[in-house]
Parts: C-alpha cells; structure tokens; sequence
C-alpha cells in the first residue's frame, strides 16, 4: 500500500509539472487577458497548495527527527513535489500576482502550518531557490523513482500470480 501511495505522489507531482511550469510557453493570440489571468491565478494557486503541502509533511519529518532525512521516500517524494512545483517563482517578481496567489496557495495546503504572515518570506525564500539552484536532478529522480515503483509494482503482482500457481 505504501508503494501505491508513494508511486501516486510522484505521479501527482509529475502532473504539476506540466500545469506548473505552463506558464512559461506564450499563449496564443487569441486567448483572451481575463482567461490568461485565471489560469495564471489556478497555476499559481495550484503549485502553491502542492508547495505547502509538502513543506507541511517536510516539518513534521523535521520536528520528529530534528533534521530532514533525505533516504526517506515520504521526504524525497515531498522534495520532488516542492522542486516541481517552486519553478513557476523564477520567472515572476515578488511584486506579481503569481507570488501573491502561491503564497494563498501555501496557507492553504499547509493547513495553515504556515502563516499568512510567513507566506511572503518563505514564497521569497523558495523563489531564490528556484532561480538560484538547478533542481532538476531531484525531479528527474522523482520520475524515476515513480517508473520504478510501477516496475515494482508489475513485478510484484505477476511474480504474485506465479507463486499461486506453484501451490
């Protein structure tokens, strides 16, 4: 069961990929400012909540064990989930709505873990990190990760099915 939901936590993450990091690709001439600006908002808000939610999980691992444990699944999966979803940060101001919505998204999907008056420094903090650090070596492994787990997983069930048939 925890291979089931470790493998749908890379997925998910591997999901926000695609919607987080949208934002850089031009839209098309005939996409209208109010439509560009929602989806905007959802994106920012989405890869907000995906950020907060695991930065949650990353503190209670850090609370627990006094430092973050970077062989634990839960906490490399969390990492993935926070190195996919800060890249959207790196190409915006701190002054632009994105900032502004994926701090609401951090409240958010932190279950108020962070602060609303924490949001704003931590959404600078993750932009530095984003801009400043190559992160995709951690979100290529989480998507190996993930394809692994499914190998797992197919070889577990057929080797499953073999074993019954031995009785």
């Amino acid at each position: 069961m925890k291979v089931f939901s470790y493998l749908a936590a890379a997925a998910a993450s591997l999901m926000l990929v695609v919607s987080c990091s949208s934002l850089k690709s031009s839209s098309s001439l005939s996409s209208s400012l109010f439509t560009q600006a929602t989806k905007a908002a959802a994106s920012a808000l989405g890869c907000g909540q995906s950020s907060g939610s695991a930065l949650s999980t990353l503190y209670n691992a850090y609370k627990t064990a006094g430092s973050i444990n970077t062989k634990d699944a839960t906490n490399l999966v969390s990492l993935a989930t926070l190195a996919t979803n800060i890249q959207g940060l790196k190409n915006n101001s701190s002054t632009s709505s994105y900032y502004t919505d994926f701090a609401k998204g951090l409240v958010s999907g932190s279950k108020n873990a962070i602060s609303s008056s924490a949001s704003s420094a931590i959404t600078s903090s993750l932009a530095n990190l984003a801009s400043g650090t190559d992160l995709s070596a951690l979100t290529d492994a989480a998507s190996s990760a993930a394809k692994k787990i499914s190998t797992a997983k197919k070889m577990k069930n057929t080797l499953t099915t073999v074993m019954n048939l031995m009785k």
